[in-house]
């Protein structure tokens, strides 16, 4: 009877053990989704300012590339300044704190823990492209070129509270135009390549997102 006690004893602490753990779960399981909402929101916000500057400098590089004999240097500067640098930052502090506690070894549905771990790779990858790549490539590459090529009143419309001075014009002739549309060109040429990967990466995500939502949604209801 003593043995079949403790036994018992043993037994229903597990159960209270197993049952504590579950509602654990579903607790983080549902601060995942809010965490993977807010990354849609972000990225929605992302691709719809990526997709506006996408289109500003395929402009302004189709325009450059015909070289033209004369142009305005601080009309160029009114279209491409301020430049705003937003880039994807993961948000994933659940998903570390149930790596850290171990939480996940308590979630059964093998489809939905591959799902949240290849999500969390995905979405790192992709913020590492932001920051690594085209964060690198803009501050290494791209600001020096700049900071060559134009003037301080005109980079003065960089700082975002800073107005373009009416009717002021920076007019550049011949070798000085060309020699302008040549080097900002190639500016350009990487930013846009470098922003189209991150664009694109983040149009992939923002489904694996949805997708993910989805399966959570199901588990948790």
């Amino acid at each position: 009877m003593l043995f079949l006690a403790v036994s018992l004893g043993f037994f229903v602490e597990n159960l209270r053990e197993h049952y504590i753990e579950h509602k654990r779960l579903k607790t983080y399981l549902t601060n995942v989704q809010f965490d993977i909402k807010s990354n849609i929101a972000s990225l929605d916000s992302l691709i719809q300012s990526n997709s506006i500057m996408l289109g500003t400098y395929d402009s302004l590089l189709t325009e450059m590339l015909k070289e033209p004999v004369q142009l305005d240097r601080y009309a160029y500067a009114r279209k491409i300044f301020p430049v705003y640098m937003r880039l994807f930052k993961n948000r994933k502090e659940t998903f570390d704190q149930m790596i850290m506690t171990g939480s996940l070894r308590y979630l059964d549905d093998q489809n939905l823990l591959n799902a949240i771990v290849g999500y969390n790779r995905l979405a790192d990858m992709t913020e590492w492209r932001a920051m690594e790549n085209e964060r690198k490539i803009a501050l290494e590459q791209n600001y020096p070129v700049i900071y060559e090529n134009f003037d301080a009143t005109c980079l003065l419309l960089d700082i975002p509270v800073n107005k373009p001075v009416a009717n002021h014009t920076d007019i550049l002739n011949g070798v000085e135009a060309q020699k302008f549309c040549k080097a900002i060109s190639k500016v350009f040429i990487s930013r846009i390549r470098f922003m189209r990967l991150s664009y694109e990466t983040y149009k992939i995500l923002k489904t694996e997102s949805q997708n993910l939502n989805g399966m959570l949604e199901k588990f948790l209801h």
